[in-house]
C-alpha cells in the first residue's frame, strides 16, 4: 500500500456499518468499480427498514453511520477525497438516480 493509494477497502476488515442515528435505515457495504472512473470504490447503501417499502423523503431530516473499526491509510500531505451519492427512489427515480458530488479536504497534522 503506498502514500498515493486512498483506497480504505484495500485494509478494511471490520464488520460493517452502523446506524448512528435514524434507525429506519440499514447500511450495508460493499466494494465495487465506478462506472465512469472505471476506480475501486467503497459502496455503502441505505436501506430502509419501513414494512411498507417506502417513506416519504421529505420527514428524513437528518441520518448518520460510522464504519466500525476502519483504520485510515496514511498519507504524504494533504488530501482531498471524493464521494459520489446516487439516489435510487422507487416511485420516481428508479432507473434514473438523483446524482451528487461532494469532495473532503484532509489535513496532515503536524
Amino acid at each position: 500500500m503506498s502514500a498515493d493509494n486512498n483506497c480504505i477497502m484495500e485494509t478494511y476488515a471490520g464488520p460493517g456499518a452502523r446506524m448512528l442515528s435514524n434507525l429506519r435505515f440499514n447500511v450495508l457495504v460493499s466494494f465495487t468499480t465506478m462506472p465512469v472512473t472505471e476506480r475501486k470504490c467503497l459502496l455503502l447503501r441505505l436501506i430502509l427498514r419501513s414494512h411498507k417499502g417506502w417513506i416519504r423523503m421529505q420527514d428524513v431530516h437528518e441520518m448518520s453511520f460510522m464504519l466500525t473499526l476502519a483504520q485510515l491509510n496514511t498519507f504524504g500531505g494533504n488530501r482531498r477525497i471524493s464521494f459520489y451519492t446516487f439516489a435510487y427512489y422507487k416511485f420516481d427515480h428508479k432507473h434514473d438516480p438523483i446524482t451528487a458530488y461532494f469532495g473532503v479536504s484532509l489535513k496532515k497534522a503536524a
